[in-house]
This record gives structure tokens, sequence and C-alpha cells, in this order.
């Protein structure tokens, strides 16, 4: 799925001189969505809206998981912090004719990290700063499961038998479900099963071995 910008409600004049961008580091080639600039992770620093079954499939977009992120003690500092720094640097790029990127990470780019690229974008439109741009790399991807809620497999012990095992359990349970956001996570780790066990075993990566 593609990234998506979204539209202000009002814009300063001008040309657009920062963009933020939402990551999610949980996603394969996160680390390519990462221009220099600025970068936070938000993942130690924000309450996460993944562990409330009624929010996690929902995005940083919406009212309910706005509130739920800034219900977070220092979540209003995060926000002022990441402005000034931003500010600060415009102040040097901007003679330089240079746009500013400031990146915001969370595990899996749906919530927290959307929730403040929003609100710092907002923050520098109402003052009539200067136009801004706000890129979400992977809010419209399948919800993914942190690491410590995914079985741990040893892949340099694990042999071809049982990776072939795992994958089918996986496929099964894909499968057999009606949700359809839930089939598009366990496929998604069944494929990381399988590229993770192929780089540790120095096969050819794929979804299959």
């Amino acid at each position: 799925m593609t990234a998506i910008l979204t539209p202000p409600d009002r814009q300063p004049p001008g040309l657009v001189k920062v963009q933020f961008h939402s990551v999610g580091t949980l996603h394969p080639g996160a680390i390519t969505e990462i221009n220099p600039g600025l970068y936070y992770d938000l993942t130690r620093a924000l309450s996460n809206p993944f562990d409330d079954p009624q929010m996690r499939h929902l995005t940083g977009l919406e009212p309910e998981v706005r509130d739920h992120v800034f219900a977070t003690p220092g979540a209003d500092t995060w926000a002022e912090h990441i402005i000034t720094e931003t500010r600060s640097l415009l102040a040097v790029a901007d003679p330089a004719g240079r746009l500013v990127h400031v990146t915001l990470a969370c595990r899996g780019g749906r919530h927290r990290s959307v929730v403040l690229c929003e609100r710092a974008a907002q923050m520098l439109r109402d003052n009539h700063e200067t136009a801004v741009e706000v890129i979400h790399h992977h809010v419209l991807r399948p919800v993914v499961l942190p690491p410590e809620r995914i079985p741990h497999y040893d892949l340099l012990e694990m042999t071809e038998e049982v990776l072939q095992l795992e994958g089918a359990r996986l496929r099964e349970a894909a499968d057999h479900t009606a949700d359809a956001e839930l089939r598009e996570v366990l496929l998604t780790q069944r494929a990381y099963l399988f590229t993770g066990w192929a780089y540790h075993h120095r096969r050819a990566p794929g979804t299959d071995v």
C-alpha cells in the first residue's frame, strides 16, 4: 500500500518548507523512508493505542486515538520539543533553500507517530509559520504484532521441517479466519518467518524455502 498525504484544513501561503513523515519500524524497509533531518522514536515515550482492542485497528487520524495518545503524561511536551527543534533546523535550512524532513516513528506506524505528526504540523500552520506537508508511510498497512507478542523462533536452530510446519500452521490460521485484517497480519508474520530463516541459513529470501 502507498503512503498517504493528509490535506490540511488550512495552510499558510508559499512553498512547502517542512515535511513530517510517520513510519512504523516493524515494517520491512522502514529505514528507507527516513530522510536526512530530524528523527524521533516514540515507541517508549507514549501510550500505545494498540493495547486497547477497541482502538487497535483504528489510526491516529481518528479523534479517539488522538485523545488516547495525548492522555499520556508528557505528550504535549514531546510535541513542543519536536516543534522547537524543527524551527531551529528550519532557520538554517530555509536560507539555503533546503526542505526540512522530520520523521516520527512508532512500531506499526498507525497510531502514535501519526498523531504527533498531525499535531506538530498543525502547530506550525496555526502560527502561520510555514506551509507543511504530512506523509504517513504505513498508516494503511495491516496491524503488525510487536515482537514480544509473536512466538519466539530460534531461527538458527530451526530445521527446515519445523519451518515448513510453522509456516503451514500460520497459513491454516489465516485461511480459517473471517477477519480480513487478522488474515493479513498472519500472512505477514509468515512471510517474515520465512525471510528471516532464509537470511540466517543463507538461502535465497522468499516466502517459501
